[in-house]
Protein backbone atom coordinates (compact mmCIF):
# COMPACT_ATOMS: atom_id res chain seq x y z
CA UNK A 1 0.00 0.00 0.00
CA UNK A 2 1.37 3.40 -0.96
CA UNK A 3 0.51 6.28 1.36
CA UNK A 4 0.65 9.88 0.17
CA UNK A 5 1.72 12.89 2.14
CA UNK A 6 1.92 16.37 0.58
CA UNK A 7 4.55 18.87 1.61
CA UNK A 8 3.58 22.45 0.88
CA UNK A 9 6.25 24.98 -0.08
CA UNK A 10 7.49 27.22 2.74
CA UNK A 11 5.18 30.08 3.65
CA UNK A 12 6.18 33.34 2.01
CA UNK A 13 5.03 36.71 3.30
CA UNK A 14 4.82 38.09 -0.22
CA UNK A 15 1.55 36.94 -1.81
CA UNK A 16 3.19 37.14 -5.24
CA UNK A 17 5.07 33.88 -4.74
CA UNK A 18 6.72 32.52 -7.86
CA UNK A 19 4.50 30.08 -9.76
CA UNK A 20 7.62 28.03 -10.49
CA UNK A 21 8.06 26.98 -6.86
CA UNK A 22 7.87 23.18 -6.80
CA UNK A 23 5.22 21.49 -4.72
CA UNK A 24 6.85 18.35 -3.41
CA UNK A 25 5.00 15.36 -2.07
CA UNK A 26 6.18 12.18 -0.44
CA UNK A 27 4.77 8.74 -1.16
CA UNK A 28 5.54 5.87 1.18
CA UNK A 29 6.05 2.34 -0.13
CA UNK A 30 5.09 -0.02 2.67
CA UNK A 31 4.36 -3.30 0.86
CA UNK A 32 6.26 -5.64 -1.43
CA UNK A 33 3.96 -5.30 -4.46
CA UNK A 34 4.36 -1.50 -4.48
CA UNK A 35 8.13 -1.97 -4.27
CA UNK A 36 8.05 -4.24 -7.32
CA UNK A 37 5.93 -1.70 -9.25
CA UNK A 38 8.38 1.11 -8.49
CA UNK A 39 11.14 -0.45 -10.62
CA UNK A 40 10.89 1.68 -13.80
CA UNK A 41 10.90 5.04 -11.97
CA UNK A 42 13.56 3.82 -9.50
CA UNK A 43 15.91 2.65 -12.26
CA UNK A 44 15.39 5.90 -14.18
CA UNK A 45 16.35 8.14 -11.24
CA UNK A 46 19.42 6.03 -10.42
CA UNK A 47 20.51 6.28 -14.08
CA UNK A 48 19.96 10.06 -14.08
CA UNK A 49 22.03 10.39 -10.90
CA UNK A 50 24.95 8.69 -12.62
CA UNK A 51 25.56 6.36 -9.69
CA UNK A 52 27.83 3.61 -10.92
CA UNK A 53 27.42 0.90 -8.30
CA UNK A 54 24.65 -1.64 -7.85
CA UNK A 55 23.72 -1.11 -4.20
CA UNK A 56 21.12 1.61 -4.79
CA UNK A 57 19.52 -0.06 -7.80
CA UNK A 58 16.03 -1.49 -7.60
CA UNK A 59 17.25 -5.04 -8.28
CA UNK A 60 19.62 -4.91 -5.31
CA UNK A 61 17.03 -3.47 -2.92
CA UNK A 62 14.44 -6.03 -4.06
CA UNK A 63 16.91 -8.93 -3.68
CA UNK A 64 18.06 -7.63 -0.30
CA UNK A 65 14.47 -7.35 0.91
CA UNK A 66 13.62 -10.89 -0.23
CA UNK A 67 16.71 -12.21 1.57
CA UNK A 68 16.80 -10.14 4.76
CA UNK A 69 13.48 -8.31 5.11
CA UNK A 70 11.74 -10.85 7.36
CA UNK A 71 10.56 -9.23 10.58
CA UNK A 72 10.99 -5.72 9.15
CA UNK A 73 8.57 -3.31 7.48
CA UNK A 74 9.20 -1.38 4.27
CA UNK A 75 9.12 2.39 4.67
CA UNK A 76 10.59 3.61 1.37
CA UNK A 77 10.06 7.32 0.71
CA UNK A 78 9.55 8.53 -2.85
CA UNK A 79 9.84 12.31 -3.23
CA UNK A 80 7.94 13.65 -6.24
CA UNK A 81 7.69 17.03 -7.91
CA UNK A 82 4.35 16.70 -9.66
CA UNK A 83 4.55 13.26 -11.24
CA UNK A 84 8.36 13.33 -11.54
CA UNK A 85 10.34 11.24 -9.07
CA UNK A 86 13.14 13.43 -7.69
CA UNK A 87 14.39 11.41 -4.71
CA UNK A 88 14.26 8.03 -2.97
CA UNK A 89 15.02 7.14 0.63
CA UNK A 90 15.10 3.32 0.90
CA UNK A 91 14.12 2.94 4.56
CA UNK A 92 12.72 0.18 6.75
CA UNK A 93 11.30 -0.14 10.23
CA UNK A 94 12.63 -2.81 12.54
CA UNK A 95 12.32 -3.71 16.19
CA UNK A 96 15.43 -3.57 18.34
CA UNK A 97 16.32 -3.65 22.00
CA UNK A 98 18.62 -1.10 23.58
CA UNK A 99 19.68 -1.78 27.16
CA UNK A 100 16.72 -4.14 27.42
CA UNK A 101 14.21 -1.52 26.27
CA UNK A 102 12.20 -2.46 23.16
CA UNK A 103 12.15 0.19 20.46
CA UNK A 104 11.35 0.72 16.80
CA UNK A 105 14.18 1.80 14.55
CA UNK A 106 13.86 3.61 11.23
CA UNK A 107 16.93 2.94 9.15
CA UNK A 108 18.25 2.37 5.67
CA UNK A 109 17.72 -0.92 3.85
CA UNK A 110 21.25 -2.01 4.63
CA UNK A 111 23.32 -4.56 6.53
CA UNK A 112 26.80 -6.12 6.45
CA UNK A 113 25.99 -7.67 3.05
CA UNK A 114 25.76 -4.17 1.53
CA UNK A 115 29.38 -3.15 1.14
CA UNK A 116 28.54 0.39 0.04
CA UNK A 117 25.50 2.49 0.74
CA UNK A 118 25.45 6.18 -0.24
Amino acid sequence: MMNRMTLAPPRVRNNNASPGVPRLRVEVISDFDSLVCAQPAWDRIVDLAGIDHPFLGHDWILSWWESFGAGRKLNILLVKDGEDLVGIAPLMMSRQRMYGVPLRELGFIYNDHTPRFD
